[in-house]
């Protein structure tokens, strides 16, 4: 028996070796499943982690606020995906994609390094995913939505998502870059 230092709450096994995701932000890292590292997922953050994935070189956790965020270092967290709180059911990563699965929904992120100079020329909705392009018609990044969810716009370098009684600003690659009431 091994003892953790918060409750866990899943273990899954991926190409990083053991990812344990556990409660008040703890996540454990095992190569053999005897030796754990623990490590904090942001300070600041207070949230259980429901469950945590690795691919394509990032650690990405999800917390129980409906939020996943994604780590290359395991020290700086980014948000990639937000859905309703309490929808989230579960995650995994595969084909360069995370996706996200809810009550009744489908979420999907791609998350890459950011991609410099390219401002955002169009959005196009496909089904529950929308899909970012530059002015040559290039594809520059893109998330899933929630059915529910409505494409209010978008500027330069920000896509507006209006969810239920707010209003969501993202980055091409669907990283939240602020909120307001709708």
């Amino acid at each position: 028996m091994i003892r953790a230092p918060a409750r866990m709450n899943s273990v899954k096994y991926t190409q990083a070796g053991f990812l344990a995701a556990g409660n008040a932000g703890t996540l454990m890292i095992s190569k053999d499943g005897r030796n754990w590292k623990r490590y904090q997922v942001s300070r600041d953050l207070e949230w259980d982690l429901d469950e945590a994935t690795y691919g394509n070189g990032w650690y990405l956790v999800m917390a129980a606020q409906g939020v996943v965020l994604a780590s290359r270092d395991l020290r700086r967290w980014v948000p990639v995906l937000t859905a309703p709180q309490g929808l989230i059911a579960g995650m995994d990563h595969g084909n360069d994609r995370l996706v996200v699965g809810g009550y009744w929904e489908f979420w999907v992120a791609e998350y890459r390094e950011e991609v410099k100079g390219m401002k955002i020329a169009s959005v196009r909705r496909r089904g529950n995913y929308l899909d970012v392009y530059d002015d040559r018609g290039r594809r520059i990044g893109g998330f899933g939505i929630s059915s529910q969810d409505e494409l209010l716009g978008w500027t330069a370098d920000t896509v507006i998502v209006r969810r239920g009684r707010l209003v969501y600003h993202y980055d091409a690659q669907g990283r939240v870059k602020g909120t307001r009431p709708a």
